[in-house]
């Protein structure tokens, strides 16, 4: 019983306290999911980037913006995935710092050329350092966004 306590109070302290968790039911574009959570139906924002819009006047950038879709689909259709809610956007979204496994999903389209940093959605300082890293190694390799 001691153990379970302590382990308990060891989790407690790794774990954010606004860490949740959810299985995407529906991928809406690069940037913006629908989740179940205790069979509640909830709209996660990914905190720090944009994607391109589906419905962008300039084809290329529509194309880009299916692609990043599409990415988001194959990696988080149907999957139970881990979030952290950094408050809400102006459409109440929730904005979110959202994990498959440990990898941060945001970070991952950023570095893939699929979405940009935008200073509009919060994220701490240490995740801002690493999107911008993310980002410059996406322009660099000329991936997405930056061919």
């Amino acid at each position: 019983m001691r153990y379970l306590l302590v382990l308990t109070f060891i989790l407690s302290l790794t774990a954010p306290a606004n860490a949740a968790t959810g299985t995407v039911r529906e991928i809406l574009d690069g940037d913006t999911v629908d989740i179940s959570v205790n069979g509640t139906l909830v709209r996660l924002r990914f905190a720090g980037i944009g994607a391109p819009e589906l419905h962008n006047i300039v084809p290329c950038a529509a194309a880009l913006g299916l692609a990043a879709k599409a990415r988001v689909v194959q990696l988080l259709a149907g999957q139970e995935i881990r979030y952290e809610s950094l408050g809400l956007d102006k459409y109440k979204r929730i904005i979110a710092m959202i994990y498959l496994d440990d990898v941060w999903v945001s970070e991952l389209l950023v570095r893939e050329g699929l979405a940009r940093l935008i200073p509009a959605y919060p994220v701490a300082k240490v995740d801002r350092a690493r999107l911008i890293a993310a980002e410059a190694e996406a322009r660099t390799a000329h991936r997405g966004l930056w061919k």
